[in-house]
């Protein structure tokens, strides 16, 4: 592996876990086992770097929850293939994405203190709910089935937050939940999926998802039960 590739795939990891603002670039030299010479020989500056992880967050995105979609016809069922994708592989990714879902940490560190990488980030949620409702504006005029719900908030996230502790945090936002089918109020083969962010002790960020709707809500205390299957409130 040329140093280039190692340099982003090091600092794709440490981005997921600590974020891009609380990376220094020691800790991506010493991930990368390099010097600054070798690193500003690749990258001008720290936010070239972050293109370069997020064009690569972004190519792991599609090779995981893309796959197989091609191979299926339904609308419906290309929907359901990307959720289920996106839980079985993109989310079990721990090799590339060791402290959960990049895009979520992006989008929840950098709205403020760095729109301008903010604005890169959004383009991928736009392209994917561009997506979506292709996919759904098909399932309507084939009437093979249709999408209802936050799907785009149920896939990827889109939260706000902070908190403080080892195993409690504040609920830094809770998507809405994601249903596939058709009449799915009534549809027993309907899945659902709700995902709630929170942000740990130290700035990290962390993505969980459920099938079955959280009791907690944005801006409560939380405490991490069985490494996170389950959510339970405590005193502020």
């Amino acid at each position: 592996m040329d140093l280039k590739k190692k340099i982003i795939q090091e600092s794709l990891k440490l981005f997921s876990l600590k974020g891009f603002l609380s990376t220094s670039i020691q800790d991506i030299l010493d991930a990368a086992g390099t010097s600054k010479g070798g690193l500003y020989n690749h990258f001008k500056n720290k936010e070239d770097l972050f293109l370069a992880v997020l064009s690569e967050a972004r190519k792991i995105w599609r090779e995981k929850n893309l796959e197989g979609l091609d191979l299926v016809e339904r609308p419906a069922q290309k929907v359901k293939t990307l959720l289920k994708n996106y839980r079985d592989r993109y989310l079990k990714d721990v090799a590339d994405f060791p402290g959960g879902c990049i895009f979520v940490t992006f989008s929840v560190e950098l709205d403020d203190q760095k729109p301008e990488l903010a604005r890169e980030v959004k383009k991928g949620f736009d392209g994917l709910k561009t997506m979506i409702n292709s996919l759904l504006e098909q399932g309507k005029a084939s009437g093979l089935g249709a999408v209802a719900g936050g799907v785009v908030g149920g896939v990827i996230g889109h939260q706000i937050g902070g908190g403080t502790g080892k195993t409690v945090a504040t609920v830094a936002g809770a998507a809405g939940g994601a249903y596939v089918g058709n009449k799915v109020e009534k549809n027993k083969n309907a899945q659902a999926y709700w995902a709630i962010t929170i942000k740990m002790d130290g700035g990290t960020v962390r993505t969980f998802h459920y099938t079955n709707k959280p009791g907690v809500q944005e801006g409560e205390r939380v405490k991490l039960v069985d490494g996170g299957k389950r959510l339970a409130l405590v005193a502020n």
